[in-house]
């Protein structure tokens, strides 16, 4: 998806209220859902935007409000807003431009104990978000429940299941609903919600201005196993990393629930993909059931 670089000018120009002169546009690749691009603006600044079709502005109204709310905990950075619209048929989010640096000395360090600030920043009493938003392309259910296992049953569990139901024999549909109604035998209760980023893989995370930097969420609120869960999905941060969190947020019996939790991406990854994640599926399914 592209988008007139003098037309986005003249639109950061207004939503700014500053005279905004874009020097070059360059594109940056690497993700599969928006397209991306690098402004250099004739003051020196470099802005990210994200560009995808105008009924998408959506999607990009949700990572604006999760951007802001990961960063009113003041913990864990989270890259600047500009803002968000549409200019002809097109809509984009604005955002500061970081540019990657190699891990320092003491990085995996301090981004676990920023993470578990973030997760225990929280005060909501329920589970859940106030709008639906995304994981991937996939629409992400949320609503509120008082309880976590609930929520993750209905809401993530359940919903991807139904998604996925093509994939999936008689005998398999009835190992998934035997898992789903016995849940509560094999999850528990988190102390209290933790703001979540929800889609913690090695991509939506990197080092930055001399600090760890989150991007990319699908935030909700739920229980901080969750993204560590994720942190190991696809490759796992050194083990450093997971001994700070740990000695923050109890990891005790976290490993018996980290397949678990991630049943739900790779099911999403599975409707998203096909089917080259259906036996990777059906293996944590035979884990659990």
């Amino acid at each position: 998806m592209k988008i007139n670089k003098y037309i986005l000018q003249k639109e950061l120009t207004k939503k700014l209220e500053e005279k905004i002169v874009i020097g070059s546009m360059e594109p940056v690749y690497g993700g599969d859902i928006n397209s991306s691009f690098r402004l250099g603006l004739e003051d020196g600044r470099q802005f990210f935007i994200k560009v995808n079709r105008k009924e998408n502005i959506g999607s990009f109204h949700s990572e604006e409000a999760a951007l802001h709310l990961m960063a009113q905990t003041h913990t864990v950075g989270i890259p600047q807003v500009y803002c968000c619209g549409t200019v002809a048929d097109a809509a984009y989010l604005a955002m500061e431009f970081l540019q990657q640096q190699a891990p320092y000395k003491g990085y995996y360090m301090e981004f676990a104990t920023e993470l578990a600030a973030m997760h225990n920043a929280t005060t909501t009493k329920r589970f859940g978000f106030s709008q639906d938003n995304n994981s991937g392309r996939t629409v992400q259910s949320n609503g509120w429940e008082n309880s976590w296992i609930e929520f993750y049953r209905t809401h993530r569990l359940a919903y991807q299941i139904k998604l996925n139901e093509k994939w999936f024999d008689k005998k398999e549909l009835s190992n998934f609903t035997y898992l789903l109604d016995h849940l509560d035998n094999l999850l528990v209760e988190p102390e209290h919600p933790s703001l979540l980023h929800g889609d913690l893989w090695s991509g939506n995370y990197m080092c930055a201005a001399h600090r760890p930097y989150l991007f990319d969420p699908a935030c909700y609120y739920g229980h901080y196993e969750v993204d560590i869960a994720m942190s190991e999905l696809f490759g796992r941060l050194p083990q450093t990393f997971y001994d700070i969190y740990g000695s923050i947020n109890s990891l005790y019996g976290y490993e018996e629930r980290r397949d678990l939790y991630n049943l739900y991406h790779l099911l999403n990854h599975l409707h998203l993909f096909g089917g080259s994640y259906r036996q990777s599926v059906l293996t944590i399914l035979k884990e659990y059931t």
